[in-house]
């Protein structure tokens, strides 16, 4: 497959413009996918928004029904990480080595983690005793890519209903979770 890439840009290499049109196509980076991609990704959002208020309203209808007004638990105490013995050098690394995808929300790709281990695994266990002595998860590595994901090859790929949310993190939380986990 790269090969076939490789093939087609150097088919293209005596013409510049030539060139970047077939990079532009090989990316699919015309503005009619990219308004498509927009309203797909908005029908999606819309539809997961609806499931979620459609279940909020029957728990609510459920609860109307009953003789005593429902009364939800307290909020748990917040609890702080100090449980959490430091990280150490070793620890990170084994992480680190331990990786078999990077996320696609990433720009560092897992080889380059891999082969700059001595340098981002002495990042990961700063970041790491940060967090866990601040009791705090940092806030950058909170969001997610959600990617909509066919339940089953059988469904109807025109169906909002036939996929689920598949939600990617970024690489560092996925470690920091792993390194929560391990304590």
């Amino acid at each position: 497959m790269l090969q076939y890439f490789a093939d087609k840009i150097s088919d293209a290499s005596a013409n510049p413009d030539a060139r970047w049109k077939m990079i532009r196509s090989m990316l699919h980076s015309s503005v009619k996918l990219v308004q498509t991609s927009c309203l797909l990704a908005n029908d999606f959002s819309m539809f997961f928004i609806n499931k979620v208020s459609t279940i909020n309203s029957n728990i609510a209808s459920l609860t109307v029904n009953l003789t005593e007004p429902y009364v939800p638990p307290p909020p748990p105490s917040p609890t702080f990480l100090s449980d959490f013995s430091p990280v150490s050098l070793q620890q990170a690394s084994a992480v680190i080595l331990g990786l078999h995808k990077a996320s696609p929300v990433d720009i560092i790709p897992v080889f380059l983690l891999k082969s700059c281990n001595s340098v981002f695994s002495l990042i990961l266990m700063n970041l790491a005793n940060c967090s866990f002595s601040a009791g705090k998860f940092p806030v950058q590595f909170k969001g997610a890519q959600v990617i909509p994901l066919l339940k089953k090859p059988t469904l109807a790929e025109n169906d909002l209903a036939s996929y689920r949310p598949i939600s990617n993190l970024r690489t560092m939380a996925k470690l920091l979770e792993r390194l929560a986990q391990a304590q």
